[in-house]
């Protein structure tokens, strides 16, 4: 019967490391375009709890034209913070077809608490938000303001 108890306990934790580390419950992000004043963003698209949770956290490094849009059902505040995130971003907020806001060069923090990161609140309520590299949207003029056009492959 103590058998019994531990290969259920083992059996548990087996299963829960497993899906901490993505197994049933990963899927694959979706690819999709974003173009800002004629600047093209090929991207990963984040639409679901699961996705938008990991984000870009663990990663190393994006690529200059590379980023991650966040999509929600509709616009409401959005609320964004840099939990596991290995590098600086540029956070881009958007809604009805435009930049809403921009936070330039979020920073990692590595080693902070949960409770004591960073929070980067959208300006306005925002349907989509666009992680790119850090420096990129200074780098391109991207403005507060300017057209986006979302396209999902």
């Amino acid at each position: 019967m103590k058998y019994l108890i531990w290969v259920i306990i083992l059996g548990i934790l087996g299963g829960a490391f497993f899906i901490y580390k993505g197994g049933w419950t990963k899927s694959e992000y979706k690819k999709g375009a974003v173009i800002i004043e004629g600047n093209k963003f090929e991207v990963e698209i984040a639409d679901n709890t699961l996705q938008r949770t990991k984000g870009l956290s663990g990663r190393e490094q994006i690529g200059p034209d590379e980023g991650m849009l966040f999509v929600f059902g509709s616009p409401l505040p959005r609320t964004f913070w840099m939990k596991d995130m290995l590098m600086p971003i540029d956070i881009l907020w958007i809604n009805d077809g435009k930049i809403v806001g921009i936070e330039n060069n979020a920073l990692p923090e590595l080693g902070v608490s949960s409770i004591k990161l960073k929070q980067y609140q959208s300006p306005q309520p925002v349907k989509y938000v666009l992680e790119i590299a850090a420096g990129r949207a200074n780098e391109l003029g991207i403005q507060i303001g300017d057209e986006v056009d979302i396209r999902f492959k």
